[in-house]
């Protein structure tokens, strides 16, 4: 996109696009134009950020990761192309979408490379304090959520049902049983 205003072209996003002049001479004449084809290319990136979404890495655990891009002048650039690998797949397996998944316990360096530049994050994976989870629930909850479902139609209303007819669930979790 461009910003023309007071004769002065001023790029707004990289790309290719077309300026129109138009002379206008007699009202019952064709106006004369001219098209410019313009331009507009990123200065070179200077710095990639690899940014974790919160939290720690614990066997099992998946970890997003985003990039934060830079020129030289610090201005941050959006929708940047960006490459992810990981530098020891035994403890952990980074995804092309920045996805870290955590297999064992180790150190991990992630490693975003945009045009060329690179930007890294170390990560300790540790074991996974959690061993599992249960969730309990008795029949009579169960009941109850069927009573609270009463009124409802369509789909939500015949799992309620038949969950009703089901007994007490323990479903495992973290990859344990």
């Amino acid at each position: 996109a461009l910003r023309i205003r007071d004769g002065e072209v001023v790029p707004l996003r990289a790309g290719t696009r077309e300026v129109v002049a138009a002379v206008f001479q007699l009202a019952d004449a064709a106006p004369f134009t001219l098209t410019i084809p313009v331009t507009v290319t990123w200065p070179p990136l200077a710095k990639l950020e690899v940014v974790p979404e919160p939290g720690r890495l614990y066997t099992g655990v998946t970890l997003g990761h985003q990039v934060k891009a830079f020129h030289a002048d610090g201005s941050e650039r959006t929708e940047v192309q960006v490459s992810w690998t990981g530098s020891n797949p035994r403890v952990a397996t980074v995804d092309r979408y920045g996805n870290v998944t955590a297999v064992r316990p180790g150190n991990l360096t992630v490693t975003a490379v945009a045009e060329g530049v690179k930007g890294e994050r170390l990560h300790t994976v540790v074991a996974n304090p959690v061993q599992g989870l249960s969730i309990d629930i008795s029949q009579a909850s169960q009941q109850r959520a069927v009573v609270r479902q009463a009124g409802a139609q369509g789909p939500g209303a015949v799992k309620a049902r038949a969950w009703a007819n089901r007994s007490t669930r323990r479903v495992p979790c973290c990859g344990t049983t």
